[in-house]
């Protein structure tokens, strides 16, 4: 959720739209949590309708190095994962020695 704050400010609806799985109360829940520890600022933008917008914080930009290498770590283990599938299909039958 930090990664895609920090990509530009959301609106709660655009952050569920992002993750449609996770339930209100949970997204609700999370963004209260790391306002509360200071990752994230919440404003409130009074555009002809009233619209609460999240925005990465200076102490939140200070964790983004950390997610960008557990992100490129998930892609990387993604991939060996799938890698591991499609050789563990294609062998599927035969037997196998290491």
């Amino acid at each position: 959720m930090l990664y895609w704050i920090a990509k530009s400010p959301r609106g709660f609806n655009d952050l569920q739209r992002m993750m449609p799985s996770i339930s209100h109360k949970v997204l609700s829940q999370t963004l209260r949590s790391l306002e509360t520890h200071h990752l994230i600022a919440r404003s409130v933008v009074n555009g002809g309708r009233r619209r609460t917008v999240y925005a990465i914080s200076h102490h939140g930009e200070s964790v983004l190095p950390l997610i960008e290498l557990i992100r490129q770590w998930g892609h990387a283990h993604i991939a060996k994962g799938e890698r591991s599938r499609a050789l563990e299909k294609a062998t599927n039958g035969r037997d196998r020695r290491d």
